[in-house]
């Protein structure tokens, strides 16, 4: 009575990629020619302090925006695709939710990817891609035969963010073999300080919003967007995430 198959899928991915086209691909299009610069020079500590700076440009925006989609899911899907029936509406952006947390490590894996690219290693790429996939496949049908026919695309959507976190470590690995360094992990805690500041942000703005029940899920959608970026920004300077700061003077500056 409801759509609970593929287009859910697709257009809950479709919003998914939002951030991670906007930020990620541009930030790892950038740096790709000075990593491979510095892997001809030979320049390892060079190579290691790029990708640094570019994990935690990716973090700043990836994350508070995969806590968003996690809160705000179903707000997302009611508010974007008013044109369909509510229930189905509700279902797209809980499939939304449960691909949130999967926007960090799939932005973080691309990263480690275009880093092995710097070293003309498409054989490492391949299987970094083979193993998600992998994992991915055997998660999406584990979930097809022990989830109800309604929660299948749902569980899918999980699958998918549970095969980008295994496969982010084992994209680590294969570049450890040229950088003789973890160089995605070692950025994890500073995405766990940014994820303190996003998460705080958008539980409180969930809290605010059910409390208040405002009309009007356009609105709503707005005036969340709204709160949850001041809050993310009030905590960020509270939490002394100096990175954020610089970025977001560099958007105006610019």
């Amino acid at each position: 009575e409801y759509g609970v198959g593929y287009t859910p899928y697709a257009n809950a991915y479709l919003i998914l990629m939002l951030p991670h086209s906007m930020v990620t691909i541009s930030v790892v299009t950038a740096i790709l020619p000075q990593l491979s610069k510095y892997v001809i020079d030979k320049d390892l500590s060079a190579f290691a302090s790029h990708i640094r700076t570019a994990l935690r440009l990716v973090a700043i925006i990836t994350v508070p925006g995969a806590f968003f989609f996690l809160a705000f899911g179903k707000l997302v899907g009611q508010s974007l695709f008013f044109g369909i029936d509510a229930r189905s509406a509700t279902y797209l952006g809980t499939v939304l939710s449960a691909f949130a947390l999967g926007l960090v490590p799939l932005s973080m894996s691309l990263v480690g990817i275009r880093a092995l690219n710097a070293f003309e290693n498409t054989r490492y790429q391949f299987f970094a891609t083979l193993f998600n996939n992998v994992i991915a496949i055997a998660l999406s049908i584990l979930a097809f035969f022990i989830l109800d026919p309604e929660e299948v695309v749902i569980g899918l959507a999980i699958a998918f963010t549970a095969s980008y976190w295994v496969s982010l470590f084992a994209t680590d690995l294969l570049l450890r073999r040229f950088t003789h360094a973890l160089l995605l992990s070692r950025e994890l805690p500073f995405y766990f300080k940014v994820a303190l500041s996003a998460g705080a942000a958008a539980v409180i703005t969930w809290y605010v919003t059910r409390a208040l029940d405002l009309a009007g899920n356009m609105l709503n959608l707005a005036l969340v967007l709204i709160a949850t970026s001041i809050l993310y920004l009030l905590f960020a300077r509270l939490t002394k995430l100096d990175e954020v700061g610089e970025t977001i003077k560099v958007i105006f500056r610019r």
